[in-house]
């Protein structure tokens, strides 16, 4: 039988968790109804797609802070902002 290509296969990790997060995976994944392996896939796969949204809009501010330093990019006075937003 041929093997499956490596980003098709499923890899194992291993790692100790303090008994806490142990207890708190097994009640979400009594609650979800799936197996603590399951559960975790879902919550890694979930965490990593976070910290790609949260670095992409970290870069973004990044630029755009760039941009108002450099004068390229027009700024609004805390008042001003207050006043147009009838705060």
């Amino acid at each position: 039988m041929a093997r499956k290509p490596a980003r098709e296969r499923k890899l194992f990790v291993s790692t100790a968790l303090d008994l806490e997060l142990i207890e708190g995976l097994n009640r979400l994944a009594e609650q979800e109804e799936v197996s603590r392996s399951e559960l975790l896939r879902r919550l890694i796969a979930q965490a990593l797609e976070d910290a790609e949204e949260d670095a992409e809009l970290a870069r973004w501010a990044d630029e755009r802070m760039d941009d108002i330093r450099a004068g390229r990019a027009p700024t609004v006075s805390w008042d001003k902002a207050k006043r147009e937003l009838g705060l």
